[in-house]
Parts: C-alpha cells; structure tokens; sequence
C-alpha cells in the first residue's frame, strides 16, 4: 500500500501540480483500487493516468521509500503528510495545505519553529543545493 507522504512525494517530483484536494482523493483511489484523478483540469487529470501504471507506481514508490529513507539517515529530515499526527494543525486553516512538510529536528506546536517557506516544485538546482548541505 502507499502512504500519503510517498504519492505526494512522488505528485511533486514529477510535476503533477495536484491541489492538496486532488492528491488526497487520487490517494484514497489508489488504496481502494479504483484509481482515478480527480481536477478540473482535463489535461492534468489525461497525463496523470496515461503516465500511471502499476509497474511505474511500484518503482517510484520504492524509490519514494529510498529517498525518505536517505533524507532521515543522512540529514535528519522528518517528511510529515498530512495524515500524520504531528503535521501542524494551523496549516489546515489554508485553503490549500501543502500535502507534507520536512522538518528538521524536534517539531512541536507548542513551541517556537523556524519555517522555511519556498516553492512546492522545486528547481533541480534547489534539490542539488539541498542534497549537498
């Protein structure tokens, strides 16, 4: 089964550009076994399923795995979705919450955190410069 934090992982590496909406209902498809894309936007919704196959769902999802797995070992980066209990209850007040945070060191609600705040898709020199410190 995939976890929320691994499609949304997967929705921004490949440029999917799905609202937090969107990617909540494909990810209920998914593990319902009715996959379906759900958007207003008929090209969006036409790439995602002629792009999907469960042979490619598979390898990037081991793949989604490997890289959350590497980002915590190396860097101590914690990726939160938005089904996990820690994800900060403020960003549901957004109309659309980012479907995960990383977040480095102990997070808390309760307590003073520094946030980050950047673009979802990321450029490749970004993720480089990421990778790299």
């Amino acid at each position: 089964m995939i976890e929320f934090n691994e499609l949304s992982l997967i929705a921004q590496k490949h440029q999917f550009h799905l609202q937090t909406f969107e990617l909540i209902q494909l990810h209920k498809s998914l593990i319902t076994d009715s996959f379906t894309v759900y958007s207003s936007n008929k090209v969006k919704v036409d790439f995602i399923k002629n792009f999907y196959t469960p042979s490619w769902l598979k390898h990037e999802i081991q793949r989604a795995k490997e890289d959350i797995e590497n980002l915590n070992s190396r860097k101590k980066i914690q990726i939160i979705g938005l089904d996990h209990k820690n994800y900060p209850k403020s960003l549901f007040k957004l109309p659309n919450p980012p479907p995960h945070i990383f977040v480095i060191g102990n997070y808390s609600e309760t307590t003073n955190n520094l946030a980050v705040v950047g673009r979802r898709e990321a450029k490749s020199y970004t993720l480089k410069w990421m990778e790299d410190h």
